[in-house]
């Protein structure tokens, strides 16, 4: 279980480190292809912990029903078109904050597999 835990954090930040320096590097459109592979990655993650009821704990609560309400009202959009243009701002403000909601999901991966995935006795030295 661990090993899984560390290869999903190790994997999320280096697909978000290596996008976001060919980004700047390269000034282009590589940043959406990184934003997508990141967030498959990381809505992957999140569905197998909620699944599985592994580490459900109050950060990572609020990050999924975040997460499924705006899946919820991706998806109403679509079934009822004309409802896209009240939502449009919200989906504007999605494609700015998105980055900090996937640098923060990363944050609640690092500290569960990280500080409390330890072992109680390694927290005494």
């Amino acid at each position: 279980m661990k090993t899984l835990k560390k290869t999903d954090v190790w994997l999320q930040a280096i697909f978000i480190i290596v996008f976001t320096i060919v980004t700047l590097v390269k000034l282009d459109s590589t940043f959406i292809i990184g934003y997508f592979i990141a967030g498959g990655i990381q809505l992957f993650s999140m569905i197998t912990h909620h699944v599985n009821g592994m580490f459900q704990n109050k950060r990572r609560k609020i990050y999924q029903f975040t997460s499924y309400i705006l899946a919820a009202t991706g998806c109403l959009t679509l079934l009822v078109p004309w409802l896209f243009l009240w939502l449009f701002k919200l989906y504007y403000a999605m494609l700015l904050i998105a980055p900090i909601m996937a640098i923060y999901y990363l944050y609640i991966c690092y500290d569960e597999t990280y500080h409390h995935m330890e072992r109680p006795l390694a927290k005494l030295k």
